[in-house]
Parts: C-alpha cells; structure tokens; sequence
C-alpha cells in the first residue's frame, strides 16, 4: 500500500560521526586503540539501532496482523551487497552504512518476530527482481537505467523501482507456474526457494 517504515536516522548518524572520528584517530596515530568509554559509546549506539529496528519490525508484524496479513514475502538475499565506492554528504561509504544497520540480519530477526504475530515468512530468490517487467515477464539490464525509475525496453510499463521489485517478489509466490518452478513449500505454509 506504498507504507515505509524508516529506521533512525539520528541514531545512524550518531554512529557514523564517532566511526569517522574514530577513523581520523587512527590516521593521526597508526598505533591508537579504541578506549573503553569509545568503545562503550559505540555498543550503546549499536544497540539503539538493534533495539530500533527489532521494536520496527515488531511495528510493523502488529499492523500486518490487524490488517489480517499472515504471510510476507521477502527476497533471500545473500547479504553480500558487493563493493560500492559511494559515499554520503559525510563522507560516509555506503557499504559502511549497511554494515551499521545491520541489514544483514534484518530477514533473520523479522522471521523470529513474525512467528509471535502468527505471520509466515516466505523467501524468494532476488535474482532478477529489478530488472524483471512483472508484466511480460522481460528482464534487461535497460530496464532500469536509473535508482528510482523502472521502464520496461519491452512493453513500455513504467513504474517506482522498488514497487516494481516488489510485484515481482509477491508474484514468484503469488503465480503459481513461477511458485512451483522457483519455490518449495515449508510444513508451517512458507516457501523457500528450491537450490
């Protein structure tokens, strides 16, 4: 329904700052070491941003299941976002970023909690999930010449990015040729994707 939820930002930016002046430190000084009262700031931010994200995920498994959702749907990613050399307004590398929100164990920590709210996880395969036209089915790398904008080379279907990855994620369980083709099914009623 095109609802987000956001992580805090504050919080991440709280942590970037002390990384990066950790970082210059360690320039100045190729022998400095982190200090207990450093070290404790940064494990408390950590765990904020832990702490967030799990009450984020409880959010939003609540608002699912007053909406009378009991299956979510998500890609299998491999968590290996492979190298990125962007960086932010702070000079901050992406990858970096990814590394501190510990978006690596977001599938993990949204199975644990979904399973209180009644709600089942099924994984996809991502392969392709951005580039693929969930209308004719094209993939090509031209589908998607920029972040934002999806446009099939195809059949002209245009859409947001991330709402076109979306259809195609709910489709390889929601179509039931892709579902059996790409998907076996679990005892509790979740997929996941065959080898």
């Amino acid at each position: 329904n095109g609802e987000t939820y956001d992580f805090d930002r504050k919080l991440l930016e709280d942590f970037c700052n002390l990384s990066l002046h950790i970082d210059d430190l360690k320039s100045k000084n190729k022998n400095y070491e982190i200090g207990k009262r450093i070290q404790r700031k940064l494990d408390t931010l950590k765990n904020k941003i832990n702490k967030h994200e799990e009450n984020l995920i409880a959010q939003v498994c609540k608002h699912l299941s007053e909406q009378g959702y009991h299956h979510v749907v998500m890609e299998n990613l491999d968590n290996s976002f492979g190298k990125c050399f962007i960086s932010d307004e702070n000079d901050v590398n992406y990858n970096r970023r990814v590394k501190f929100l510990g978006l690596s164990s977001i599938k993990d920590k949204f199975e644990h909690i979904s399973r209180k709210y009644y709600i089942a996880l099924s994984l996809v395969h991502p392969h392709y999930t951005s580039k693929q036209c969930p209308i004719c089915g094209g993939i090509d790398d031209d589908n998607r010449k920029c972040q934002e904008v999806f446009k099939c080379v195809q059949c002209g279907h245009e859409a947001n990015a991330d709402i076109n990855a979306e259809l195609n994620i709910k489709n390889r369980v929601g179509i039931t040729v892709l579902c059996q083709k790409l998907l076996k099914q679990s005892d509790n009623g979740s997929y996941l994707p065959k080898p």
